[in-house]
């Protein structure tokens, strides 16, 4: 997530080359009002963009395995599941026209398994490269991002 964030805020600065990566993206597209959105982790961040959502016309669902998620109480919907849980990831994906997540510490395959069903943005192979700093310094290097001397 914290990537996605940083090619958005280095899309000014790097041209070109964010420009080839975001087109690299599957495209975006408006989210009327009225579709569901759908949350991966219900922490303080997910309460906030659900409590911002609502008055927007969306409607909210939330996966999340705690019992106590701060963002429960104000989502339409929640799943209280483990991000392991395939059937359970299904079940929400159908559920959602798109879907996010909260932090960045979600398996890279709950959200392919959500993204069978419903988009999900950041796409996948972000948080599978930012999950991981040596990925995540190769990504940057190979993409001519500047990045401090590393060994490995």
């Amino acid at each position: 997530m914290l990537a996605w964030a940083w090619l958005n805020v280095m899309a000014p600065i790097t041209g070109s080359l964010t420009s080839s990566i975001l087109s690299a993206l599957p495209p975006s597209s408006f989210i009327p009002p009225g579709s569901t959105l759908g949350l991966l982790g219900g922490g303080q961040l997910a309460r906030m963009t659900a409590l911002a959502a609502r008055p927007l016309g969306y409607r909210v669902h939330l996966f999340d395995p705690d019992p106590r998620a701060p963002a429960a109480p104000v989502c339409e919907k929640v799943w209280r599941a483990e991000f392991t849980d395939h059937a359970a990831l299904k079940e929400f994906g159908r559920s959602v026209d798109v879907a996010t997540l909260e932090f960045e510490n979600i398996p890279a395959a709950a959200l392919q398994a959500v993204e069978k069903h419903a988009p999900v943005r950041p796409h996948w192979s972000v948080l599978h490269v930012s999950q991981h700093r040596e990925r995540e310094k190769c990504w940057l290097r190979d993409h001519g991002f500047p990045c401090a001397p590393f060994q490995v």
